[in-house]
């Protein structure tokens, strides 16, 4: 991994600076994208040298403009960001916008087809198959090979959100495991022993339903059906599904495996955690995982439900205030979701050059680290600052066990959409599981076809 030499950096800025004082023109060092030496480290160079803008910028003035799309949640980390890529890259002027989750996929989309792309863009990974089906996002092999970095530098399942077809479209920064929290105070009041990683799903049921009493509000878990935040419902349903041994699609993405007798087993198991066994609140049609069900577990009114890191990080606050112990561990069953956050560079992008350093900047281990919004998906980040507390182990666990994924298809949008509909169809009283199943794979392979 490479890291700045500012002293030398700094000196050579000052003889650049001398020599055109002096009316000596200066040609543009090479490319400050170097592959990796023999011994395995990015080269001096990938550091020390300067593009062509530089020099350009020296003798004008101008810098190069670079814009970058994120999510509105790292609206704080802003000013840190672009004052750290601007000192390195004071050739470059560097804007971030920072947009809502919400058509968030739809409005990159968009700003591409119509020729104003940002030169850098964050997406989830269940967004990356939609852009690269319709081929508007650039490979980054080459970015990889330029910059020195390995798919083994980042998490198993973050990294392979951003493969298709073999290829490299978008580079994690991002590993976003969900663990299971869970109430110790209300399991200590049922006499129940604590959950444990990859908790069988029968010995789940069980301990839920003992965990339940709909008297006092308080429910064993909590699920997610809200059309308004697809990805929390895709988590919701996914430990089910995979670990019943059931998919989206087929294997090979040519049809739909929802209609399987093991896919139908997970939807079923899922659905009647609230439509049979009432261990689930009312309402949970329209309950999301971060709007819904992690306010009522910090209100105490659930005993397990799936948390992400940033929740996790804010729930001491709340188990003081309304007097309960809490601990996490790895979701039920033997199968979780890898989520992911991922850079990508768009077709069209103006400035691709400046994209890619950006990136690379933004991907080191002590940059990456430097902040509490969302967890490192590059490995040695992992083990630096804030991510070492004792609060992120079950996370770092969790983050192990994540190797399942929704499928890298460009209809993947439409599929969960068709997906969640029929979900809430068995949730509502509408179809059974089967019924709902059966329907949705003709609506998937109609799709596919």
């Amino acid at each position: 991994m490479k890291r700045m030499k500012k002293i030398g950096a700094l000196l050579l800025a000052l003889v650049m600076v001398l020599s055109m004082a002096a009316g000596c023109g200066s040609k543009a060092a090479e490319s400050a994208e170097q592959p990796k030496d023999a011994a395995g480290t990015k080269s001096e160079a990938a550091d020390d040298t300067k593009s062509e803008a530089a020099d350009n910028t020296a003798s004008t003035g101008e810098k190069t403009k670079i814009t970058a799309w994120m999510g509105s949640w790292w609206e704080s980390e802003v000013p840190r960001l672009k004052a750290g890529f601007e000192e390195k890259y004071p050739e470059y002027e560097l804007t971030i916008e920072c947009l809502p989750i919400n058509n968030y996929i739809e409005a990159a989309v968009t700003s591409i087809l119509g020729g104003n792309a940002p030169d850098a863009l964050a997406l989830d990974g269940l967004m990356v198959a939609t852009p690269v089906g319709q081929n508007l996002l650039q490979p980054m092999d080459d970015f990889m090979s330029r910059y020195g970095w390995e798919q083994d530098q980042f998490s198993p399942g973050a990294m392979k959100n951003g493969i298709m077809n073999d290829t490299v479209y978008a580079v994690p920064y991002r590993t976003a495991p969900n663990a299971m929290f869970y109430n110790k105070t209300l399991f200590d009041k049922a006499g129940l022993p604590y959950p444990t990683d990859n908790m069988p799903l029968d010995q789940f049921l069980e301990t839920a339903e003992k965990l339940t009493n709909a008297s006092e509000g308080v429910y064993g878990y909590g699920i997610a059906g809200s059309k308004n935040d697809p990805a929390n419902v895709i988590t919701s349903l996914g430990c089910f599904l995979w670990s019943k041994g059931g998919d989206f699609l087929t294997e090979d993405m040519t049809a739909s495996a929802m209609d399987t007798a093991e896919s139908v087993e997970g939807v079923k198991f899922w659905s009647e955690l609230y439509t049979k066994y009432k261990v689930v609140p009312e309402g949970c049609i329209n309950y999301a995982i971060s709007a819904d069900l992690i306010p009522m577990a910090q209100n105490g009114q659930l005993a397990m439900v799936p948390i992400d890191a940033v929740s996790a990080s804010s729930m001491d606050e709340y188990a003081k205030k309304n007097g309960f112990e809490w601990d996490m561990c790895v979701a039920p069953g033997t199968e979780d979701r890898a989520a992911a956050w991922l850079w990508t560079i768009p077709t069209g992008a103006k400035n691709v050059d400046g994209a890619e350093k950006f990136i690379d900047y933004f991907l080191q281990p002590e940059v990456l680290a430097d902040q509490d919004v969302v967890m490192p998906a590059v490995i040695e980040a992992q083990s630096i600052g804030v991510w070492t507390d004792p609060l992120y182990e079950a996370f770092w666990r969790a983050d192990a066990n994540a190797k399942k994924f929704p499928p890298l298809t460009p209809q993947w949008n439409e599929i969960q959409n068709i997906v969640i509909t029929g979900l809430q169809n068995v949730l509502q009283g509408a179809a059974t599981p089967e019924d709902a199943c059966k329907s949705m794979s003709d609506e998937i392979n109609g799709l596919l076809k």
